[in-house]
C-alpha cells in the first residue's frame, strides 16, 4: 500500500506507505512495520469517520498534529485535540471521526510484531489508550522518513523503519517522562559540567569552578548534584576517570605511572590506592585478571 491522495479542492490529503500485499499483517519478527503516513483535512465538509467494530490485527499509533476529532474509546466520547496520542492495540473497536471545520493533521503508524507489548510496556505505553504528549515535532519528523523508506524500498529499509519506530517510542516515552517528572527541569544545569567532567577527566578543578559554571552557591551545587546523579562532584568525577583508567590498562600497553598522570593523578601510588578502592584490585592486579 503505497499511495498518495490530493484533493485540491475538497481539502483532503492522504500520504501513506506500507505492505503493498496486506496492511494489517501479523508478524512474527520482533517489530514490522506495517503502514505509516499522515492525514490532512482542510474545510471539507464531508466528515471523515473511522470505524472498525473489531479493532484490526495489528496496533496502531494516531498522533493529532492540529486540530481535533472525536473519539469513542471504551463506548465513552472524546474530543482529542492537538497533541493527543492514541494507542489501539489488536483487537480493539476502533471508532473515531476527524474534524473538518477546521485543519487537522493526524500521523499514524500501523505495526506488529512478538517484541511489541514489551517494548511498549518498558516505555510505559501499555496500560493507557490515551496520551498527552503536546507538540512533538519529532513525531511527524520520523513517521516521515519511515514513509519514504516504505515508499522508496532502498537495501534494508526494513530495519531502517524498526530503527525509526523504535526511535518514536523512545521520543514519546522520553516526552512523557519529562511531564511526569517537571522537577528534572531544574537538573539541565549540570549538563554542560558533566559533559565537561567527562570531556575533560584529567583536569583538576575545583567544586567551586564547577558551581560557577552552573550559576549556583558551593554548597547548592554540591547538594544538588548528589541529588541528581547519587554521587557527589568529586566522587562522580574520580568514577570517571577509573572507568577511563580500565580502558587504558585493557587496550594499551601504558605503564600504571603513564596511565595515573593521564587520566589526572600526579602520584601513582595515590592512583593505584584510589584504583583498588573503587574496584577491589590494583591496576596489574585489574590487568591480569581481565587479560
Amino acid at each position: 500500500m503505497a499511495y498518495d491522495i490530493n484533493i485540491k479542492d475538497g481539502g483532503l490529503h492522504v500520504v501513506s506507505s506500507g505492505d503493498p500485499f496486506n496492511s494489517e499483517r501479523v508478524s512474527q519478527e520482533s517489530i514490522s512495520i506495517n503502514s505509516c503516513g499522515y492525514n490532512y483535512f482542510d474545510h471539507n465538509e464531508k466528515r471523515v469517520t473511522v470505524l472498525r467494530p473489531s479493532g484490526r490485527l495489528d496496533y496502531q499509533l494516531i498522533y493529532i498534529q492540529k486540530g481535533a476529532a472525536d473519539f469513542f474509546i471504551n463506548g465513552e466520547p472524546m474530543v482529542l485535540e492537538k497533541g493527543s496520542l492514541i494507542l489501539y492495540k489488536p483487537g480493539e473497536t476502533q471508532h473515531y471521526s476527524y474534524y473538518t471545520s477546521c485543519p487537522t493533521v493526524a500521523y499514524w503508524v500501523h505495526f506488529t510484531g512478538v517484541f511489541i507489548e514489551t517494548l511498549l510496556r518498558q516505555n510505559h505505553l501499555w496500560d493507557n489508550c490515551v496520551y498527552q504528549i503536546g507538540e512533538e515535532p519529532a513525531f511527524s519528523d520520523i513517521i516521515m522518513k519511515m514513509v519514504r523508506e516504505l515508499q522508496f524500498r532502498s537495501y534494508n529499509y526494513q530495519l531502517m523503519c524498526n530503527a525509526y519506530f523504535q526511535e518514536l517510542i523512545c521520543v514519546i516515552s522520553r516526552t512523557l517522562h519529562k511531564q511526569q517528572a517537571p522537577s528534572m527541569a531544574q537538573y539541565e544545569a549540570f549538563i554542560p559540567v558533566i559533559e565537561l567532567m567527562h570531556r575533560e577527566y584529567q583536569v583538576n578543578r575545583s567544586v567551586e569552578e564547577y558551581a560557577a559554571l552552573c550559576g549556583m552557591s558551593t554548597y547548592y551545587f554540591i547538594h544538588k548534584f548528589k541529588e541528581y546523579t547519587g554521587s557527589s562532584p568529586h566522587t562522580f568525577l574520580i568514577r570517571i576517570r577509573m572507568d577511563r583508567a580500565k580502558n587504558l590498562l585493557l587496550s594499551t600497553n601504558m605503564p600504571v605511572s603513564e596511565i595515573s598522570f593521564a587520566v589526572g593523578y600526579d602520584n601513582p601510588l595515590y592512583f593505584s590506592r584510589l584504583f583498588k578502592k573503587y574496584t577491589g584490585s590494583s591496576p596489574s592486579e585489574f590487568k591480569k585478571l581481565h587479560n
